[in-house]
């Protein structure tokens, strides 16, 4: 078999770049795929096959006669183009970037440090397609224009969104989310040195959960919600047995809570668990508490208030929701949809009951900056006020370094049973969690 010269590879490139006609050739990456097909077939049909495919590549890269930096660069660009996204690679491997959205040929934009900015890579419609194509393929997902929509979650959490025309008339587009598992999570300090909360409010978060309330983090996509969810999760009790269950996982605790499961939605070469049977055999490994990473459909969040309802208080959800009163509202909807056997008005007093605990998350676009912007105790109806504030982001303006300004405000205690809880725990609120010190009447 001819020996694949890479050397001329390099110096076609070179010379397109400089503006000079280039023979037609077969482009580096067609021929070593060629060379290499049974292999490339194994890896694309089993991931446990990638590594060969890595090695192949790497041993006929070294046979040229290059330079280690040219050798380096195309057996990274080949293996992007087999197996990972090829011209997106650099964007997704950028630690900075949160998430890669392209809006069709030619227009790549990705989101850093919250922020929406064009990338400077030109990715044609066929590369476009072929990348779509292939991992949809590799996730056991079919791509037509019968079925233009899919969904993926690929290795390591990375969740894929595609829609291929004739659903789009941008001809295919695609959003690329990467998990919120950084090398050094953002910690509770780091936190609080950013400004997205106090001091005083990761106290009270802490007694919140040791006391077993049961949690709703709330705010749109990018606003910080499996961030303020994972350092909730740090005060949860070393000796408690945590079952976490997620679409993709991001909430990692094996160093900090050992007692801990993690049980995922499969999407890869398998048809998806979904995350309602999931739910379910969580609610079946003994779990003193648990957490569910996103509330969105029906049966799970049927099954989740039934949970927190019962025998397993301090429950931590995210989910999506402007206000408290829209938050009850969508739940509302969920139940009466998952087929709940109690009218409009009985759904909503047994939220009311069921329901501790709202904190609100909010990205500014102005700077980009996650903050916790309210928190908000759910009261039973009946006894007076349903939903009481109980910390607020007074938004200030921005500073002259364009930075959002403002303050945080404590507005008054939790309610009395709820203090009570945390006192039957072993963990009392003291008196400085609250700014009017009001009697709290009937609650």
């Amino acid at each position: 078999m001819a020996r694949v010269n890479l050397r001329d590879e390099i110096l076609r490139r070179r010379r397109d770049q400089a503006g000079l006609p280039v023979a037609p050739d077969k482009s580096v990456t067609a021929r070593l795929v060629e060379r290499h097909a049974a292999t490339v077939a194994r890896a694309l049909a089993d991931p446990g096959a990638a590594q060969e495919f890595r090695e192949a590549i790497s041993a006929a890269v070294r046979a040229e006669a290059l330079t280690s930096q040219e050798r380096d660069a195309l057996a990274r660009e080949l293996t992007s183009q087999v197996l990972g996204f090829g011209k997106l690679q650099s964007l997704v491997d950028d630690p900075t970037v949160t998430e890669v959205l392209v809006n069709g040929p030619g227009s790549v934009w990705v989101e850093r440090g919250g922020r929406l900015e064009r990338a400077p890579v030109d990715v044609s419609g066929p590369e476009l397609l072929h990348l779509a194509q292939r991992l949809a393929a590799q996730s056991g997902r079919e791509l037509t224009e019968s079925r233009p929509l899919a969904l993926l979650t690929l290795t390591g959490g990375v969740r894929v969104r595609i829609v291929r025309s004739p659903a789009t008339r941008q001809g295919l587009v695609l959003a690329v989310r990467k998990p919120a598992t950084p090398a050094r999570p953002i910690g509770p300090q780091e936190l609080v040195a950013l400004g997205s909360l106090t001091p005083d409010m990761l106290d009270f978060f802490a007694l919140a959960v040791r006391a077993r309330l049961n949690i709703l983090v709330l705010g749109e996509t990018g606003s910080g919600k499996t961030t303020v969810i994972r350092n909730l999760l740090r005060f949860v009790p070393p000796e408690e047995r945590l079952v976490i269950v997620e679409q993709a996982s991001e909430l990692v605790f094996d160093d900090v809570l050992p007692h801990t499961v993690n049980l995922e939605a499969v999407d890869r070469l398998h048809d998806p668990v979904p995350v309602y049977e999931l739910f379910r055999a969580a609610l079946q490994l003994r779990p003193d508490r648990f957490v569910l990473g996103e509330l969105s459909g029906p049966q799970e969040a049927a099954d989740l208030i039934e949970a927190m309802s019962a025998a397993f208080r301090g429950g931590i959800t995210s989910f999506h929701g402007d206000s408290p009163e829209d938050v009850v509202r969508r739940l509302t909807l969920l139940l009466m949809r998952a087929g709940f056997q109690l009218s409009e008005d009985q759904t909503r007093r047994m939220l009311h009951e069921t329901l501790d605990l709202l904190i609100f998350c909010r990205r500014f676009r102005q700077d980009g900056s996650r903050k916790v912007v309210r928190v908000v105790e759910v009261c039973p109806l009946g006894g007076g006020e349903p939903f009481r504030d109980l910390i607020r982001f007074r938004y200030g303006g921005l500073d002259a370094r364009g930075r959002v300004a403002g303050e945080f405000e404590y507005l008054r205690h939790l309610s009395a049973p709820k203090r009570l809880r945390a006192w039957e725990f072993g963990h009392p609120f003291p008196d400085r969690f609250g700014g009017t010190g009001e009697e709290d009447v009937g609650r």
